[in-house]
């Protein structure tokens, strides 16, 4: 199982508690996809500034959805440079690595270049490759996971968070005080 790492401010809840969870199906769950991103790439795309993934590739099948994103291991030192020319200054130490630490929304994926590129696509794509447009960006609590290349399935703790943020934004719930 991941180990769980709660955010500044947060506890994660008890193992016994994620084990009564995740031992009970859930209808309500929702389909997540995972992607692996490099920091600090990641870390602008965890707090919605970068809203444009390069990929070489495009989802399998058309895919469109939820999507969990993990930061890398590995740095990507050319994405500091280019993140402190757009004003987006983070420090190597500032990173999360080797964990998911959001989720967003897959919401269109064109061609570089493509009559849908707009101002996002103008500052942060890359030509030749295929842009993922993100939005609704989420901070998770941070799990420690391997990445891997390609879309993947996540584990059941980030599909468990992914799922009550869902309940949590649905329309027409209001939580009742007692």
């Amino acid at each position: 199982m991941a180990r769980v790492r709660p955010l500044q401010g947060q506890r994660a809840p008890p193992s016994s508690v994620r084990e009564q969870i995740m031992s009970r199906p859930n209808e309500n769950a929702v389909e997540v996809k995972a992607l692996s991103v490099r920091p600090p790439w990641s870390e602008w795309i965890a707090d919605g500034i970068k809203q444009v993934e390069n990929r070489t590739w495009q989802p399998p099948n058309n895919w469109r959805g939820t999507l969990a994103i993990h930061a890398g291991k590995t740095l990507d030192w050319d994405g500091f440079w280019f993140g402190s020319r757009l004003g987006h200054c983070l420090d190597d130490t500032e990173v999360a690595r080797g964990e998911f630490i959001a989720v967003v929304n897959l919401v269109a994926v064109h061609r570089a270049g493509a009559v849908h590129c707009g101002e996002q696509c103008r500052e942060w794509g890359a030509p030749d490759c295929w842009h993922w447009m993100l939005a609704d960006a989420r901070r998770i609590v941070s799990i420690e996971w391997r990445g891997r290349l390609g879309l993947f399935a996540p584990p059941i703790d980030v599909i468990e968070q992914v799922t009550a943020l869902a309940a949590a934004a649905r329309p027409g719930r209001r939580r009742r005080d007692r």
